[in-house]
Order: structure tokens, then C-alpha cells, then sequence
């Protein structure tokens, strides 16, 4: 199923902020997968936006990067 523009744009979004948060801790992608147990073929397509994580799989990023999943405003 093709992605809708905002979709995308969201998921650009998303994977700029977890390679930003990554870089800033230090961690190589293999280091990364070493702490998720996500393979490091599938956070890198996750930080090149080519796939969409499932929920489960960002919060275990989330976690291990020391950031927030999410942020609703009003």
C-alpha cells in the first residue's frame, strides 16, 4: 500500500529525529541493535524512512535512545 504525502512526510519526520537522537548518544546502528535487539538492516531502513516502524519496535528505539515515542498538542 503507497503512503498518503502527510504519511510520509511524518515518517521523514520520525526518522530524522531517531538518527539525530542516536548520533547524540554516540551509537553506531550496530551499538543500537546490540540494545533492541532490532536488526541493524532494519534501523537503517527505519532511519532512511524506507519502513515504517510497527509501535512496539519504535518504543523499544525510544527507550533506548532516552527519548519520547510521542508528543500531543492542542
Amino acid at each position: 500500500m503507497a503512503m498518503d504525502e502527510d504519511s510520509r512526510a511524518q515518517l521523514e519526520r520520525i526518522a530524522r529525529q531517531l538518527v539525530e537522537a542516536r548520533k547524540a548518544k554516540g551509537l553506531s546502528l550496530r551499538a543500537l541493535q546490540q540494545i533492541t535487539g532490532i536488526n541493524d538492516s532494519n534501523l537503517s531502513r527505519i532511519e532512511r524512512a524506507v519502513l515504517m516502524p510497527q509501535l512496539d519496535t519504535l518504543c523499544r528505539i525510544a527507550k533506548a535512545l532516552d527519548i519520547k515515542v510521542i508528543r500531543l498538542d492542542d
